[in-house]
Order: structure tokens, then sequence, then C-alpha cells
């Protein structure tokens, strides 16, 4: 694992006298002692801080940023605050690695409104200081840029930001700050308005409950409001990745949504009802999805109908990566115990057919389906398994009084 451990700017400018960061200093080194690969940025040391970190995020690729304040006002003469430049890092973290672990600590309440908020608007301020004419290593011509700019600053947060700039003659730094604590102060209110987002629907669609086989008209069904259009995460998309990755990026979220709320989307409610598009295009996503091990949440994958990727046998996948149950937990969207459920069978029926029982056998006695035991059979055979998921499997064999056996 890759950890980036960063001292945000902790004095007024770079002339201040520095302060040598001896805490991320010393988890560094434990990191590196323990097997991981660390490195540290002191933001201080550059002219141009966020420069720096945008290189150092770009060029290092870390799987946990670390980010330390050292105090929230600077000593001495108390004028500026901190606080606000170590949001602005948090956010480019965020816009640049959205997938990375973003370990940071200031004090109780600003902790909770930067973990807790999703710290991906980036604001005028931004822009100017760590740069964002080039996306994704490709150039943008000032028309492009322009557009995208008028684009991005139509949405409610960008207006309200505006006004606050404009009304208390304030920094736009300081006016995001303000706005993040007007989303932690109200945000459950926001959260549960009755009225619709822009961007947003309501559809109906099948609930998780209802059955396998069942008639749509007698199925049990359930409305979810799913996000279609959000300027702040679509636009970036739709710049750095064209039109195919924002209506994947829309298919992914739009899953999950409903699943969130109880319901199951289908590819007939995606591409008729939601993104206007034929069944045949979103088929190719959801081929894009299987063969990168991305699970979508659909009624076909989450009910093992059709030839889509089964959950099961994502979970089976990542379990024999190594990952914990917990962490398949999350990525998967399913509770502890029916992952740990799901690889018990898959263990099981892995005994069993060393044991001699063909897949009619086994389907009867673990009361799984024919073709998820093959699917599985399948699995043992082709998966690389980490060494101690192999370990896992021995004394499991042994107690079943079957051979040990080779999994590679």
């Amino acid at each position: 694992m890759r950890l980036l451990m960063v001292q945000t700017p902790s004095t007024e400018s770079h002339s201040s006298e520095k302060v040598y960061p001896i805490g991320i200093v010393l988890l560094a080194g434990i990191a590196r002692k323990t097997g991981h690969e660390a490195a540290v940025l002191d933001m201080n040391l550059h002219v141009d801080a966020f420069g720096a970190l945008k290189e150092r995020l770009l060029d290092f690729q870390p799987h946990v940023v670390g980010l330390s304040l050292r105090n929230i006002d600077p000593l001495g003469n108390k004028q500026t605050s901190l606080v606000i430049p170590f949001v602005a890092a948090a956010r480019l973290v965020a816009s640049l690695l959205p997938r990375a672990v973003i370990l940071a600590y200031i004090c109780v309440i600003w902790q909770a409104m930067v973990l807790q908020s999703k710290m991906k608007r980036i604001d005028e301020f931004e822009e100017d200081h760590y740069g964002m004419a080039t996306r994704g290593g490709h150039m943008i011509n000032d028309s492009s840029l322009e557009r995208w700019g008028r684009l991005e600053h139509k949405s409610l947060d960008q207006q309200f930001v505006r006004e606050i700039v404009q009304g208390l003659n304030c920094s736009p730094f300081e006016a995001g700050a303000v706005l993040d604590a007007v989303h932690h102060v109200y945000g459950n209110y926001f959260e549960t308005s009755p009225a619709l987002k822009p961007g947003q629907m309501k559809i109906q669609v099948l609930a998780v409950e209802a059955k396998v086989g069942q008639a749509i008209s007698e199925s049990m069904q359930t409305i979810v409001v799913l996000t279609v259009n959000d300027d702040e995460e679509d636009l970036n998309v739709r710049q750095q990745g064209g039109v195919v990755a924002l209506r994947r990026h829309k298919i992914e979220r739009l899953c999950r949504e409903a699943f969130d709320q109880g319901g199951l989307l289908t590819v007939e409610d995606l591409a008729n009802r939601i993104l206007n598009c034929g069944e045949r295009t979103v088929c190719r996503d959801l081929a894009y999805f299987r063969n990168n091990d991305i699970f979508i949440p659909l009624r076909s994958t989450v009910k093992d109908i059709g030839r889509t990727l089964s959950h099961r046998l994502l979970i089976i996948k990542l379990w024999a990566q190594g990952k914990e149950y917990t962490e398949i937990s999350r990525e998967t969207r399913h509770s502890p115990s029916a992952v740990q459920n799901y690889v018990d069978k898959f263990k099981r029926t892995v005994v069993l057919s060393r044991e001699g029982y063909d897949a009619g056998s086994i389907s009867f006695l673990l009361r799984i389906s024919t073709p998820l035991v093959e699917k599985y059979l399948d699995l043992s055979r082709s998966l690389h398994f980490a060494a101690h998921r192999k370990r896992e499997l021995i004394p499991f064999s042994k107690k079943n009084g079957s051979s040990r056996g080779d999994l590679s």
C-alpha cells in the first residue's frame, strides 16, 4: 500500500519560520517498517504549495493520504486562519484521487465537517492556485475551458459562494468554508426535504424483495429518488473521460441509489426510462463492469438472473484476493454475515468436490443451484488465492475429512 503523509500549510507565508513535521515523519517510518511504501510532503517548503501537492499526488498515486495541520491559527500574530488551506488540500486530494482514503485531523468540529462532507467542491480560487487547465493529462483549449467553467458555475453551491463573496467581500476560500458549515448544520434538512433537488427524478421500480419469476404486475414495487444529473460530479467526469465514461458513471450511481433505497433497476429501466439510449449500449457498459470486477446492483446481478456477474462470484473473488469481510461488505453493499455465508458455501463446495461429489449432489446438500456450484468450482480452479486464504482452507478441509489439494 502506498501512503502519502502531507503537512498542510501551517505558516502565514512561504518566508515564515518552518517547523519540522515530526509527527508525520514518524508515522511514515512506522509504515515503511511494516512493509508499506510511504512518502512525506511538507507543503510549507514550496512556493506553489498546492502545485507541489498536485504533482506529488499524480506522480505517487497513493492509496491513503494523511493530512496534518499543526495548529488552527499561525503562532505569534493570529491573523489568518489555516483551516481554509487545509480544507482546500483535502478537496484537491478528493478531486484528483476520488478512490483514495483521506485521513485528517484538526479538531472535533472541523474533523467532522471535513471528513463527513463530500470534499468535491472546487471553487474558483482553487482553479487559480493549482491549475485546472490540464486534466487527466490532456490539454484543454481556452474555448473548452470557458465552456466547462460556465457549466460548472450553474449550480446552487456556486451561486451561494458568489453571493457570499460579493456580499461579505471575502475570498472564495472563506465563502467555501461558510458553505461547508451550512451543509454541516442543515445537511439533514436538505437530505430529508420532500422536494426533489435539481437533476433528480422519482421512479417506480421493482423492490429488492420482489420474487424472481413473478409477473411484474404482481411483484412488490417501490418508489426511489434517482440523481440523473449532478453537475458537481458529472461535468468533471464528462470532461475527463467523455460521453462513455459519463454514462458508466451514471449507471453505477443510479443503480446504487436505487439499491440503497430498497429498489432494483433493470437494463430496460436504464435504457428506456432514464438514460434514453439503446439496451445494447447499456449491455456493453455492463460488460465493462464485469471485466473490471465492479459490482453493479441490478436486478439481474442481485437475483442471479441471466449472464451478468453474480454478486456471489464477486464476493468470492474479493475474498480470494485476501480482503476482509468488512471491506468486501462495503464494496458489494452486503452485510458481513451475508458475505461470510457466501464464502462458507464456496468452501464447502470445494471440499465436497474433492470428496468426489458431483455438482448435482453438492447442489442438493448445500441447497444452492447447480449452475452456482459449477461456477464456484470453475472459480476454484481459475482464481489465484492469497497465501493466507490457501492456509485458511487447509484446516477447513481437514475438519471435513478431505484432502488438502492445491488451489493455485
